[in-house]
């Protein structure tokens, strides 16, 4: 009984992620950056109602190692707005050239690999990215760099909290 109760849960919880991810599809764009004198893949998934209401500006999410992290982001994005409990994003996945070096912040010369561009790679996503995306895409004034989903889902609470009130 035991085991039959735990898989179960299994089945919901697989069928729950495969329902809500790869629903939105990517787009890739390629953006030189001069800042750090390099092309810069990103990913960009819209929201799912992006189409529909041509009057809505969205709050965009950032996200690091992009490529990685984009299809379980965007389903447990989708599955929070799907039951209101928090807004559609535009999700802008930033696909890594070298992660090393822009992930780290200062220069340690003791290791053998590229370190110590997160200042530039920062500058990249404040003055080239950002803007890019503003330009081209409907959004809000509200940001959210983010890593991995642990880091996100406080974020996205945080921000339909200030949306909502």
């Amino acid at each position: 009984m035991k085991n039959s109760f735990l898989i179960i849960i299994i089945l919901v919880l697989l069928g729950i992620d495969s329902t809500y991810a790869n629903i939105r599809p990517s787009s890739s764009e390629l953006i030189y950056s001069k800042i750090q004198d390099e092309e810069r893949e990103i990913l960009i998934q819209l929201p799912l109602h992006y189409e529909i209401n041509k009057e809505l500006n969205y709050p965009v999410l950032y996200l690091l190692d992009g490529p990685d992290n984009i299809n379980h982001t965007s389903g447990t994005l989708d599955f929070l707005a799907g039951n209101d409990n928090a807004p559609e994003l535009i999700i802008v996945a930033i696909k890594n050239t070298n992660r090393s070096r822009d992930l780290t912040p200062t220069v340690d010369k003791e290791v053998s690999y590229p370190n110590g561009g997160g200042e530039k790679f920062l500058d990249f996503i404040e003055q080239e990215l950002i803007p890019y995306i503003n330009t081209n895409y409907r959004t809000e004034n509200y940001k959210i760099i983010a890593k991995y989903l642990i880091y996100l889902v406080p974020n996205i609470l945080k921000l339909w909290d200030i949306n909502t009130y």
